[in-house]
């Protein structure tokens, strides 16, 4: 299984937010609050962590820290972070006394390197350069004597 951690001046809270709108904005049909709150909960506590490569997510204090009351949101949303490749899951918890153990990825995805300027929706844009002077008619008409 390979873990893509990136470089370690790149693990910082900016750089997982800079990656999240990126990957919201390419994919904002099937991303929901849920996922946000989950993915910006994972890497606040793996910031709290010091940035482990793998640690423990408990899902009874994910699910209050985002205000999920049932497990099948929570899944769903685990699920799909695993399946979009933000995260991995290293292990699966295997009774109610364990967590899932899971590593937060740096996804190099987009053709562009993490803190370019340009990111991966930009346009490109064309400058037409007109070499021809530009003329507009003015119609300037008197003020009438009654007006003034």
């Amino acid at each position: 299984m390979k873990i893509e951690i990136g470089n370690e001046n790149e693990r910082n809270g900016y750089t997982y937010s800079k990656q999240w709108f990126d990957f919201v904005h390419t994919t904002n049909h099937i991303v929901r609050p849920m996922h946000a709150a989950l993915y910006f909960w994972i890497v606040e506590l793996n910031n709290r962590l010091k940035w482990k490569t793998v640690f423990g997510l408990p899902t009874k204090e994910a699910m209050e820290m985002i205000g999920l009351k049932g497990y099948r949101h929570y899944k769903k949303a685990l699920d799909d972070l695993i399946d979009w490749g933000l995260i991995t899951l290293i292990s699966k918890s295997y009774n109610q006394w364990t967590s899932n153990q899971i590593s937060l990825n740096l996804l190099h995805t987009y053709g562009i390197k993490q803190g370019s300027k340009q990111g991966p929706h930009s346009k490109t844009v064309k400058t037409i350069i007109n070499r021809e002077p530009i003329v507009e008619k003015i119609n300037i008409n008197p003020i009438p004597e009654d007006a003034r």
